[in-house]
């Protein structure tokens, strides 16, 4: 009977099941698939041959197996409430707005809060920017802010602007329109500050929501670019309790509550979560006219775009994350944004390869020798040139001499070149951002350079040895999609994301 259970015991022991043979899938090796089998064994890729044995095995056959694909820029807590809040994406008018509202909250308490995110006003009529007048009318209950699709500029009922207690007329670093209820940017916090907070609880749920989701788009990574000290709080429990099913790379953002406390009392390095980089705003959004240009946009003379954070103060941010060994990831859209990112980090001499710079819609080319002096991380988003081109040469005309999402060149430079989403600003689907990326002329990618901006860039950026690839010797990280992507675009669908050797997503 001793035997027996020595027996059953040994059978059953962890080492044995963390073998596992996936059979006969299709691997991209040296520029094509190959069909192979991978011995997965201890969370890592112990061999990869032909008639592999292990204690279990499973069939991939007719599957294409990739490395997981990361998401170099999203926003988890963000893309929960946006299944949690008002939908407003694609709608062409206030009216319309109004109808989603009401189709959300058919009945709704007075002094409710009623937020929403989406909107564009470049699929209104006359693309004109919408006033608050009738969403004043329609609830004059209960104060409503609706967020703009990039998320740098709201559109806030009458009631929402008593709530939020704004007595300044101007703010640095932001725009104010008391008389159409339009506020951008840093004037944007008042009403941050004003809606109720939601408990540690509610953050964990709505953190857990998204990464289930996440993980179901075949992501094995994602970088969270900007939280705050309560959705570290969540992200510190949820760690302790197991529940990240993919690795968070989290960026805390530069100027909440408790941000120096919290970067001195250094890096968060656990096995699922990671909190070593600092976010810094230095300029809003193109399509709000909120990216700082060194040239008046062309369909608003009067603007140049919004300096969130100016050369000084980024450079003491920078010298802070410096002395504290946190890496930098600095949001900067518009051209002259960037020159002084570069001039900053120049100046604070920060080390190679620790600061990326995200978005860089519109660059100088005289910039690019910083680029590769630095050591410059580009981290961009592929499909915000398809969704921005109904109105990028009406802000800026083409024949400027500027680079428009200029990921090709990156590469020709010799930059580090990461991919991403800004989700929920677009879509958390790498194939928009892959098919965006490959299509395009000039700037387009071969498949094989945007499979690695997608998958092993990031890893490199973080350190990461053992991460990105399929070989011998490294995590076994896997999105396995029904077909080749790099062949194919139709009909393509997620059969399973692998982390560390653990399934934590089947179709």
């Amino acid at each position: 009977m001793e035997k027996n259970c020595f027996l059953l015991i040994l059978f059953f022991s962890p080492f044995l099941l963390s073998q596992l043979v996936l059979k006969d899938g299709y691997v991209l090796r040296d520029g094509r698939f190959e069909k192979v089998d991978i011995l997965v064994k201890d969370g890592k890729i112990e061999k990869i041959g032909v008639s592999l044995k292990g204690k279990r095995s499973e069939n991939l056959e007719g599957l294409y197996i990739y490395p997981g694909f990361v998401d170099s820029h999203l926003h988890i807590y963000g893309i929960g409430k946006e299944m949690e809040e008002v939908n407003l994406k694609g709608v062409k008018s206030i009216e319309e707005i109004v109808e989603r509202i009401k189709l959300k909250y058919p009945e709704i308490e007075g002094g409710k809060w009623i937020i929403g995110r989406g909107w564009d006003q470049n699929l209104f009529f006359g693309k004109k920017l919408p006033d608050n007048k009738l969403i004043s009318e329609e609830f004059p209950k209960n104060p409503v802010v609706l967020w703009r699709i990039d998320g740098h500029m709201l559109l806030a009922n009458k009631w929402a602007i008593e709530e939020a207690k704004i007595k300044d007329k101007k703010i640095e670093g932001g725009e104010i329109d008391f008389k159409n209820g339009l506020f951008s940017d840093k004037a944007m916090d008042f009403f941050s500050s004003a809606i109720p907070k939601a408990s540690t609880k509610e953050i964990e749920e709505t953190l857990k929501n998204s990464l289930n989701y996440l993980k179901s788009l075949g992501f094995v990574s994602v970088c969270d670019a900007g939280i705050d000290g309560e959705i570290l709080k969540a992200y510190i429990s949820l760690s302790r309790k197991n529940e990240i099913p993919i690795i968070v790379y989290a960026m805390l953002e530069e100027g909440v509550p408790y941000f120096d406390e919290i970067i001195k009392n250094g890096k968060i390095e656990k096995e699922y979560f990671k909190l070593n980089t600092v976010k810094i705003f230095m300029d809003g959004a193109l399509g709000s006219w909120g990216a700082y240009l060194s040239i008046p946009y062309k369909d608003m003379p009067s603007k140049k775009g919004t300096l969130v954070t100016d050369f000084e103060k980024l450079c003491s941010i920078l010298e802070k994350c410096k002395k504290h060994n946190f890496k930098v990831a600095i949001h900067s859209i518009g051209d002259e944004a960037t020159t002084i990112a570069l001039r900053a980090i120049e100046k604070i001499k920060m080390n190679l390869y620790q600061v990326r710079l995200e978005h860089l819609q519109i660059v100088k080319p005289s910039d690019l020798e910083k680029f590769k002096k630095l050591k410059v991380v580009a981290s961009v988003q592929p499909y915000h040139y398809t969704s921005d081109l109904k109105f990028l040469y009406e802000r800026i005309d083409k024949g400027e001499n500027f680079l428009f999402y200029p990921w090709k060149t990156f590469l020709k430079n010799n930059i580090l070149l990461l991919f991403g989403s800004d989700s929920p600003v677009e879509e958390a689907n790498f194939l928009e951002g892959f098919f965006s990326s490959i299509s395009r002329d000039g700037e387009g990618l071969s498949p094989t350079e945007a499979l690695k901006s997608y998958t092993l860039n990031n890893f490199l950026f973080y350190n990461e040895k053992k991460m990105g690839r399929i070989e011998e010797g490294y995590y076994a990280n896997f999105t396995v999609l029904n077909k080749d992507i790099t062949k194919e675009k139709e009909g393509i669908w997620v059969w399973g994301t692998m982390v560390k050797g653990k399934w934590v997503y089947k179709n």
